[in-house]
């Protein structure tokens, strides 16, 4: 199957009275995906009329039914793993058509007249789901139908923060030539991203219009959520400077237990793993009687997906998932005991 013809063939089929809808991911590497997205298809006439965060909540028959009725039929999902949901069929099928560009874990292949299902392997059989992020699949489709360099600076926002930059470096080095800018600038640009998830309550939407309306990278660096980012930067310092105080480990398996203000484990398991990169951390927050995970690996000595998944089988309500150097999930609070104890058995 040749995945770059059926792409080509979905963006070309599609007309003007159509409506495009995409789902999203809510941390830099699903908001930046998608602003390429929007960006090309705009460059091609055409126009994303609705755009929805991800989640397991949002991803149900009834919802999307909602969606279609509304006039959608068209539907983009990036950096989002939908093969994971059992009745997926069913859902999709609603749609004329739906386009997938992810690079998450191949849960199933659900390739079919009407899904056009793109995962990172099937674009470089080379490299797996944690070399390739989803901006940069969406950068590399598109750019073969349109022409999008001006939005290199973005996928490498993506790569950087989604830690799948190691594979990269010549495309990198170009980006940081052309924008005369740094992996340390680019960084914080998709920290100040990551703040909308992060911030209680979240603003994902407006991070995803500061992105849609940003014309270098330095405009991410300047706007509104770079103060909102500064604010948030002292209690991330802290949690992360009292790492090797109070977490708890067995072998290099390190737990860590956080009580942040915000939603700040991604960020803060992501900087300890650069920080301290043999080891495999596990970050959580408990809130509103469940607990949230999130996992990191610099090295990808240990899958981090498969971890979390294993630690969290058949418990009820319960959902994990990611890529090998990343990971993160959601348990229910009175299941916290149960997972400390089959995380240490596989340390």
């Amino acid at each position: 199957m040749d995945h770059k013809k059926r792409f080509a063939s979905f963006v070309k089929s599609i007309k003007p009275l159509d409506q495009i809808a995409i789902i999203h991911d809510s941390d830099a590497d699903g908001i930046c995906s998608t602003v390429i997205v929007a960006k090309a298809l705009e460059k091609l006439g055409h126009k994303v009329e609705r755009f929805i965060q991800s989640s397991y909540g949002n991803f149900n028959y009834d919802r999307l039914k909602a969606l279609r009725d509304e006039g959608t039929n068209k539907l983009i999902l990036v950096d989002f793993a939908a093969d994971q949901f059992p009745e997926l069929k069913r859902e999709l099928d609603l749609f004329e058509a739906t386009l997938i560009i992810d690079h998450h874990k191949i849960y199933k292949n659900i390739n079919s007249k009407k899904i056009i299902f793109i995962k990172a392997e099937y674009l470089r059989p080379k490299l797996i789901g944690s070399d390739y992020c989803a901006t940069k699949m969406a950068f590399d489709l598109f750019s073969n139908v349109v022409d999008i360099s001006e939005l290199d600076w973005m996928a490498a926002i993506g790569m950087i923060t989604d830690i799948t930059d190691a594979k990269w470096k010549k495309f990198l080095n170009q980006v940081y030539k052309k924008h005369r800018t740094s992996r340390e600038e680019l960084l914080q640009a998709g920290i100040i991203i990551d703040t909308g998830k992060q911030v209680n309550p979240p603003q994902v939407e407006r991070a995803l219009e500061m992105v849609f309306e940003a014309r270098t990278y330095k405009d991410i660096l300047k706007s509104s959520f770079s103060k909102l980012a500064k604010e948030l930067r002292n209690e991330i310092e802290f949690w992360v400077n009292k790492f090797e105080e109070n977490a708890e480990n067995k072998k290099d398996l390190w737990l860590y237990e956080i009580d942040p203000s915000a939603s700040i484990i991604s960020v803060v398991s992501t900087l300890l793993a650069l920080k301290y990169p043999k080891y495999s951390i596990v970050v959580v927050r408990r809130y509103k009687g469940k607990v949230a995970i999130s996992a990191r690996n610099h090295l990808g000595k240990r899958a981090m997906n498969t971890l979390l998944e294993k630690a969290v089988k058949s418990m009820k309500g319960a959902n994990a998932g990611g890529h090998i150097p990343a990971a993160g999930g959601t348990i229910r609070e009175k299941d916290y005991a149960e997972f400390q104890k089959r995380l240490w058995k596989m340390a």
